[in-house]
């Protein structure tokens, strides 16, 4: 895994933490710019975290016949 993959994996991890869920955007932004991630890899990996949060709140009810 390239180094690229390596923040993003460690930023989702970060950024789906409970302890951190109700920490603004900007913080959290903040906080990744300060390990040396790209504007890139950020960006990639908060949509990783928005698609992953979309799949789960969206809940598929059975059929009933």
């Amino acid at each position: 895994m390239s180094q690229s993959n390596d923040n993003i994996a460690n930023a989702v991890a970060f950024l789906k933490d409970p302890s951190v869920k109700d920490t603004p955007i900007s913080k959290k932004i903040q906080f990744l710019e300060s390990k040396g991630m790209s504007d890139i890899e950020i960006e990639t990996a908060l949509n990783q975290v928005n698609n992953n949060n979309n799949n789960n709140n969206s809940v598929v009810q059975p059929t009933v016949p």
